[in-house]
């Protein structure tokens, strides 16, 4: 699918790796490796740049080229380590698309138990039909390689992964106007509880459109394939055949996913927590 590059420069081994499928290029780099970027074709490029450290993130844009933002970060940013950043391997990447990519990244983060370092939602310029079809093919593209390829889930937070027998404390219940009562003594079983039960009932089309042909995520809560983290870790559970959710929530996560299914649903949810 995706040709894996290994780049090294002056001799020395360098953590950079370029992939690409056309249109898309994506390079994943260690920040130690700032001076090879330089110097890397790719880096001088327009582009979407993600900053990794910890639990932090911070996402970014580079209308001419992203090498010249990551100086800048080298600079002002001392927590960061990592860095993700993609383009178009043709460089045809306009700043309207940069523009719409960066708020699209900052708005899927913000929906993530990671601290976003942005201080703000990023630009709002026009974009027309066309211009917005192609940075969502993009975007599309570099989430195939990713997943596919490097195996990364850019939204997956390990850091919050706990083992469930941790979160026996207090019993969680949620009602709703429709006489449903769900109760547990962890409040990701009583997630995954209320989601199965309305899945399992008359609200299934509802939820049904947001099954994803592929593993959920954190933003897509539902698809068709199990996932489990690089530790061995279950991140979801089989609410009906073939059919997984994401539950490997925080408990300020779980509640905002219950307001979402609140809204898609049109019901009122109440909960205990």
């Amino acid at each position: 699918m995706g040709e894996n590059i290994f780049v090294t420069a002056d001799g020395k081994n360098d953590n950079i790796y370029v992939y690409h499928q056309e249109p898309a290029e994506v390079v994943m780099a260690n920040r130690e490796d700032i001076n090879s970027l330089n110097s890397l074709d790719e880096a001088n490029l327009p582009g979407i740049y993600i900053l990794i450290g910890d639990n932090r993130r911070y996402i970014g844009q580079a209308a001419t080229s992203v090498i010249s933002r990551l100086n800048q970060h080298h600079k002002n940013k001392d927590w960061w380590t990592n860095v993700i950043f993609f383009g178009r391997e043709d460089s045809h990447l306009v700043k309207s698309q940069t523009d719409y990519l960066e708020k699209k990244l900052i708005d899927l983060f913000q929906q993530t138990t990671f601290d976003i370092d942005n201080s703000t939602q990023g630009n709002q310029s026009y974009i027309d039909k066309l211009s917005k079809a192609q940075a969502d093919n993009l975007w599309s593209i570099v989430q195939e390689i990713l997943l596919d390829v490097v195996n990364i889930d850019l939204f997956e937070n390990e850091n919050q992964i706990v083992d469930e027998n941790t979160d026996q404390i207090n019993c969680y219940v949620i009602k709703d106007n429709q006489g449903n009562e769900f109760s547990d003594s962890s409040m990701r079983s009583v997630f995954v509880k209320m989601v199965t039960n309305y899945y399992n009932s008359s609200y299934k089309d509802q939820l049904s459109k947001l099954i994803v042909s592929d593993k959920p995520t954190t933003i897509n809560i539902l698809g068709t394939k199990e996932s489990i983290s690089k530790s061995g870790y279950k991140l979801t559970k089989e609410i009906s055949d073939g059919v997984y959710l994401y539950a490997n929530f925080s408990k300020q996560d779980i509640i905002k996913k219950i307001s979402y299914i609140s809204d898609i649903l049109g019901i009122k949810i109440i909960c205990n927590f």
